[in-house]
């Protein structure tokens, strides 16, 4: 049996892993050859252990693991090892010496907690190390070839499939398991205008992108930079344009982080359409493989949506909101109400919700305000913008600190994260109408979970607040917009509209959407003109059919879709392109907790040895 992986990032290595793991226990006597193409080699371009070793991971340490454990709901052999700390704290020395990685990295591993945040570039270096164990115990009538090159299309012949890369060269092979992650895409009518303009007004313009890899060594101190976006990709480039340049920080006697300039650093404004930097990432206080239990969406609540084949956006939600605000005021009350019977209070909050947060004592500060957590701007009077965000940002880091099992905001956030696995069930399953995925699901819960969920380590927020207080960043109110003026970029709030900044570089501070009939990959190109890969199309009960950017797969196998939406056998797609059919699919595994990255590798490739089998 002969295969191909297309991707050699963290979802190609789990399902090497789960090839070799397969073969060696139930399939020992087939021979197997497996060519992995990636063209950045073992760990994919987003994990190259080359990249800048200030840019660090918004995972613990101890929360991520490429390794298939007892948790995992889908029945295949228990290949044991570490997460990232533990491997730190055994493996990690040899292997780093061995291989003559940086000093740098054996500094990190000696103070690397737990519960503290890797370098980006040591979990590139834990995949190598990964990869290497994966070989050492490889049986001889397994086969692995690494090549580091681009696949550039992909042909049907008979039950086989020709891979063609840009050597040229063409393999044949039975099987194909495409592990993609983000995909660059063609301009825009705005980007392609943007280029135009800093192409003949000799400025800076950055497309959407991946922040190890953009080149900002001729940006000077004498260049005011526009950073579009307030997410991941905005911190990385913030740490790239002041701690990469030798800037520090230093805590003050109230705690809070003081900013020493080099006098290297650009001046930055900052902003966004929400116009407020993801929310801080708790400081972790959870074992390995604890989360909340769920109270409202019961996995017997989505068995009966998954057996009548729908919900409502509203009920779904309603659940979904009544579980964070359990954890919130539970933890509320124990803390802050001691005239409240804390039992009492969550009986009547289970049977009713609303009303029982009403009939508290429970002060309107208090309570639970979504609408605030998404929007958290408070008109102060005689109080600028700077102020504001000043404290906005200062309390929530604070909150991060208290962590995921004691802050009231922090830990009831956590329940966004713990229970991702009905949020998938609702996607893979098309649960919702058309119409409520365009405008409820992805027009507004999920960039509110993004905000909220998928922010950095508290530390940056801390960093960013020193940042704005030292002037080397603005911070534009909600509502930005960026234009051109007078040979530059000039960006300013709709909400402010006096203020203006005109910049020399304007840095899309975002990686590249999910949009596979933009994207620039040959690959992917080859793919949807074959009709080998369709996208996504929804049909929302007004107006035309929407092409979602995601590529069509059957949610269950993974398989490609045909045009008629009819499984295509061998052809097997997952990752970030199929963000979409699926949903949240660029986190990394984890251990413990029933990953979703490593039950879909599993299930992919006992599939595949499954067809395999009915071949004999």
């Amino acid at each position: 049996m002969h295969l191909a992986i297309i991707g050699a990032g963290p979802r190609g290595m789990v399902t090497l892993e789960r090839l070799i793991a397969w073969q060696r226990a139930e399939h020992s006597n087939t021979p197997l050859t497996i060519d992995l193409y990636d063209p950045h080699g073992i760990g994919g371009r987003v994990w190259t252990p080359k990249q800048p070793h200030e840019l660090i991971m918004n995972t613990a340490a101890q929360q991520i693991s490429l390794f298939y454990g007892t948790s995992v709901n889908s029945t295949g052999p228990i290949i044991t090892g570490p997460n990232i700390f533990e491997w730190a704290q055994t493996e990690a020395h040899d292997f780093i010496e061995k291989n003559n990685y940086s000093a740098d990295f054996l500094t990190e591993i000696a103070h690397l907690n737990p519960n503290d945040y890797a370098t980006r570039a040591l979990f590139g270096i834990y995949i190598q190390w990964y990869y290497a164990e994966l070989i050492k115990h490889t049986p001889k009538n397994v086969n692995i070839n690494v090549n580091k090159v681009t696949v550039t299309q992909i042909s049907k012949n008979a039950n086989h499939f020709e891979i063609m890369t840009a050597l040229p060269s063409t393999d044949t092979v039975d099987y194909v398991v495409m592990s993609l992650g983000n995909l660059e895409n063609e301009l825009s009518k705005e980007q392609q205008r943007f280029d135009s303009f800093a192409t003949e007004n000799n400025l800076t313009y950055v497309l959407p992108g991946f922040p190890n890899e953009t080149e900002l060594d001729h940006i000077t101190q004498d260049d005011t930079v526009i950073l579009r976006g307030l997410g991941l990709s905005f911190f990385d480039m913030v740490t790239r344009l002041t701690i990469e340049r030798g800037g520090r920080f230093k805590q003050l006697d109230n705690g809070q982080l003081a900013y020493l300039a080099t006098g290297k650093e650009p001046h930055i404004v900052a902003g966004s359409r929400r116009g407020w930097p993801y929310h801080a990432k708790g400081d972790n206080q959870k074992a390995p493989g604890e989360e909340s239990q769920a109270h409202f969406l019961t996995a017997a609540k989505m068995a009966v949506f998954m057996e009548n084949g729908s919900v409502p956006f509203a009920e779904f939600w309603n659940l979904l909101s009544h579980e964070v605000e359990y954890h919130y005021y539970s933890l509320l009350v124990a803390e802050k109400y001691p005239e409240i019977e804390l039992t009492k209070f969550q009986l009547a909050f289970l049977r009713q919700p609303e009303e029982t947060v009403k009939r508290s004592v429970i002060a309107e500060s208090d309570r639970f305000n979504w609408d605030h957590l998404g929007n958290p701007m408070t008109k102060k009077p005689n109080a600028d913008f700077k102020t504001i965000m000043l404290e906005h940002l200062q309390n929530d880091a604070a909150d991060a600190r208290i962590g995921t099992k004691t802050g009231p905001l922090t830990s009831a956030l956590e329940v966004l994260r713990d229970l991702r696995l009905p949020v998938r069930q609702l996607v893979d399953n098309r649960l919702l109408s058309d119409d409520e995925y365009l405008t409820d699901f992805l027009g507004w819960f999920n960039s509110l979970n993004n905000f909220l969920t998928i922010g950095p380590p508290s530390i940056r927020i801390e960093q960013l607040r020193a940042l704005v207080d030292a002037d080397v960043i603005t911070m534009l109110e909600p509502g930005m917009i960026v234009d051109t003026k007078n040979h530059q970029f000039e960006t300013y709030s709709a909400n402010a509209p006096e203020q203006r900044y005109l910049a020399t570089t304007l840095i899309e501070a975002r990686v590249p959407a999910v949009h596979a009939t933009t994207a620039t990959s040959p690959l992917m190109k080859q793919l949807l003109e074959t009709r080998i890969a369709n996208p996504l199309v929804l049909n929302p009960t007004k107006g035309a059919p929407v092409i979602d950017g995601a590529v069509n797969v059957d949610p269950i196998s993974n398989l490609l879709l045909d045009e008629n939406k009819r499984p295509q056998p061998g052809l097997y797609f997952w990752g970030v392109p199929t963000d979409g059919v699926h949903w949240l699919t660029a986190a990394s595994p984890r251990p413990f907790v029933n990953d979703v990255s490593l039950r879909t590798a599993n299930d992919i490739v006992k599939d595949i040895f499954e067809k395999e089998s009915n071949k004999k």
